[in-house]
């Protein structure tokens, strides 16, 4: 049973911890047992249970191991007590058991947490910081996010639920909710089909819609020209997609200082994969010409990319929220999804891009392409016939370990 507090889960620990239940003495009267009625539960549990094995027709206990007795023998010392004698593995382990109960029956009267306190593992980072869900009867704190549970004799309290939040706690609180979305499965449900509806990507791009954003592309001075083209026409870049629902969020404000010019995503079983998306200039040669590095603009797209992504590494609750509980409702966004840079033109091109870009897929797996490709990704994903998930035209998820085999159609 998980409850609320510690007051209220000691009532059950404790009960693990008494000794011999008149039940169980009543069986051992009955039977003929000779019990010490002074021993914890849990051993007479196991004590009539071997002793009973021949008329209940159960298996024969093993002998312990001397790592078990080894065991039993450090934790009797650290309590200033003599090891118990017990002969059998299962009467070992049940001391075993009993003794680790009396330590976090120990620290929750330490602790005396409460769902939405504040803990961290005892020398663990100063961030690795986790909010209580619930408190189990055997002594287990569970943690907001899924699975997440430690033992209380290893935790400290680093703040309490509805306490006064200085800026310290505030940002504690913070940290710990973006720990408990990180561990958060991708998931997919009806309920974010309909918060991402008005996003949803159109099935198909028309062949003048194409040529419109051609001719955008080479008459424009700067990226400004195609950004609204393509808020006008989202589902062009949605059709880069493998997925069967896709969607399209433009000029996603992420704070009051990030503004994300595209943020494209498809979902399959696993939840919603998504693109971060940053336009650069159409004129940049995207690497300069003497030295082994990009060119002005294409580092300033990278740089883009990064402050997104560090952003929701700080902020990956409150991404993950749904507006109407005043978050981004970015769904399952991660801040080591893919990134693309859109920028400059193939005949502009100098210096020694491929080798930058390829390094760039592989230690930040972030792409930088220019529109050329995206016109021609477009048009070959219009014109191919075939499987699907077997276009070549189409960015699929890759394992994190893969690399991009199609990088130099840049």
């Amino acid at each position: 049973m998980s409850y609320q507090s510690s007051t209220e889960a000691l009532a059950e620990l404790r009960a693990h911890l008494q000794s011999a239940t008149e039940q169980q003495l009543a069986i051992a009267k009955a039977t003929c047992v000779q019990l010490d009625s002074g021993l914890p539960q849990l051993v007479v549990a196991v004590q009539l249970r071997e002793t009973l094995q021949g008329a209940l027709g159960t298996t024969t206990s093993l002998p312990a191991n001397d790592h078990l007795v080894e065991w039993l023998s450090d934790l009797a010392a650290e309590n200033g007590e003599p090891t118990p004698v017990a002969e059998s593995r299962d009467e070992v382990n049940a001391w075993i058991c009993y003794y680790y109960l009396r330590k976090r029956e120990a620290a929750h009267r330490r602790l005396r947490l409460h769902a939405g306190d504040l803990v961290r593992v005892i020398g663990a980072p100063v961030d690795a910081i986790d909010e209580v869900s619930s408190i189990s009867g055997d002594g287990t704190v569970w943690l907001r996010g899924r699975g997440a549970r430690a033992w209380p004799d290893v935790l400290e309290v680093v703040g309490r639920a509805g306490a006064p939040q200085p800026n310290s706690t505030a940002s504690s609180r913070r940290i710990a909710a973006n720990r408990a979305a990180e561990r958060i499965a991708p998931s997919w449900s009806g309920q974010r089909h309909d918060d991402l509806a008005s996003f949803k990507a159109a099935s198909s791009v028309e062949r003048y819609e194409l040529e419109n954003l051609a001719n955008v592309i080479d008459q424009a001075p700067d990226e400004k020209p195609i950004q609204l083209y393509l808020q006008e026409h989202p589902h062009i870049l949605g059709s880069l997609l493998l997925g069967h629902e896709r969607y399209v969020l433009s000029q996603v404000r992420l704070s009051k200082h990030y503004v994300a010019d595209f943020l494209i995503s498809d979902v399959d079983s696993t939840g919603v994969r998504w693109l971060y998306v940053e336009l650069e200039r159409p004129a940049s040669a995207v690497a300069q010409i003497r030295m082994n590095a990009f060119d002005k603009y294409a580092r300033k797209g990278i740089s883009q990319i990064d402050e997104w992504r560090d952003w929701v590494q700080n902020n990956l609750a409150h991404a993950h929220r749904p507006k109407r509980s005043d978050g981004l409702g970015l769904f399952d966004l991660r801040p080591n999804d893919d990134g693309l840079v859109l920028i400059g033109r193939r005949a502009l091109l100098a210096g020694r891009h491929e080798a930058l870009r390829r390094r760039l897929w592989e230690d930040k797996r972030i792409m930088v392409r220019t529109y050329d490709w995206l016109l021609e990704q477009v048009a070959g994903a219009m014109n191919y016939v075939g499987i699907p998930a077997a276009s070549p035209y189409l960015l699929k998820r890759r394992p994190d370990d893969e690399s991009d085999a199609d990088i130099e159609a840049f």
